[in-house]
């Protein structure tokens, strides 16, 4: 998506949140969090292609071109691949059972961290733009 390249994807949601989000809500459970509760340090519930645009934004370069394929073509290549791996021996660079998972919707709420830990992450815009200064920072823009 920082390149502007043909970015093939099938859409689902998934949560994304900043990684020092994660590590302060994590003091915040230790400092006032109830013994034996569990709490969601999640961030937005975003779609793939939602993300892709809003990296695009940031990044200030062209949009990638995106082709949105439909989960079952996905799904019908890694099968393929699978068995194409199991003639060669070569790993597959995606499972059916990876994109089985990836087809179910990953949806989570921070609200009970939100009202009794004060948890409180930042919005996504913020999250993606840390997470693209990070990768040129570190040159982990890597070629595919």
């Amino acid at each position: 998506a920082l390149r502007g390249r043909l970015l093939p994807y099938f859409d689902t949601v998934f949560n994304l949140v900043h990684v020092d989000d994660v590590a302060a809500g994590h003091l915040l459970a230790w400092e006032r969090g109830r013994p034996g509760e569990s709490y969601l340090l999640g961030g937005e519930n975003v779609t793939v292609g939602g993300v892709l645009r809003l990296v695009a934004e940031l990044a200030g370069g062209q949009a990638p071109l995106r082709l949105r394929l439909p989960s079952a073509v996905v799904l019908a290549a890694a099968w393929t691949a699978g068995l194409w791996g199991g003639i060669t021996g070569r790993e597959p660079p995606l499972s059916a059972a990876e994109v089985r998972q990836a087809q179910q919707p990953v949806l989570y709420s921070s609200g009970l961290a939100r009202q009794e830990l004060g948890y409180h992450p930042r919005p996504l815009p913020e999250t993606l733009a840390d997470a693209i200064h990070w990768f040129r920072q570190e040159q982990c823009i890597f070629e595919f």
